[in-house]
């Protein structure tokens, strides 16, 4: 009798076979900086509430990426990946590799999207930056250049930029 009965409340939820339509929601962060030579790791979520979703294997590759509305890489991979229902499935992808070789990538500021044609979604912007050269002595350097320096700190909760004022301080 309990066997029967959850069989009968599994068919009922919809987990027999067919197609899902559905899409899970997305949520992806990337830093707000690219440091030329630098890793550059965005973190995606995937998640479904009470039903399953159909995502395209690619979804989780580099390629699910655009820059500046152009796909991030080349082929995608086929196929897909069932979620099932109350989900939530999380990668991190260190894009540096692929934005070094991509095309399109000039090193100045960009936008990046995230599996648009399939999700939808927001292009998020991205600044370009170069380290300071090493061994750079601050201290000898004129007060009038200091300005056109930064400071990024990074942390768990994201990049803090620091604007040095020499005229000021």
């Amino acid at each position: 009798m309990i066997l029967t009965n959850l069989i009968l409340l599994a068919g009922a939820l919809g987990s027999g076979s067919g197609a899902n339509d559905s899409k899970p929601k997305v949520e992806w962060t990337a830093p707000e900086s690219y440091f030329g030579g630098g890793a550059f790791v965005v973190h995606v979520v995937l998640s479904t509430g009470t039903d399953s979703a159909s995502v395209p294997a690619w979804a989780m590759e580099a390629s699910a990426f655009t820059l500046n509305g152009k796909p991030l890489g080349g082929k995608r991979g086929e196929g897909s990946i069932e979620l099932l229902p109350n989900t939530r499935f999380s990668i991190d992808l260190d894009l540096a590799p692929v934005l070094a070789k991509a095309e399109g990538f000039d090193g100045k500021d960009f936008k990046l999207g995230y599996a648009k044609e399939f999700l939808g979604g927001e292009e998020k912007g991205v600044r370009v930056m170069q380290a300071a050269e090493k061994g750079l002595d601050f201290m000898k350097m004129p007060v009038e250049e200091l300005s056109n320096y930064h400071v990024i700190m990074s942390t768990n909760q994201g990049d803090m930029e620091i604007e040095c004022w020499p005229d000021v301080a």
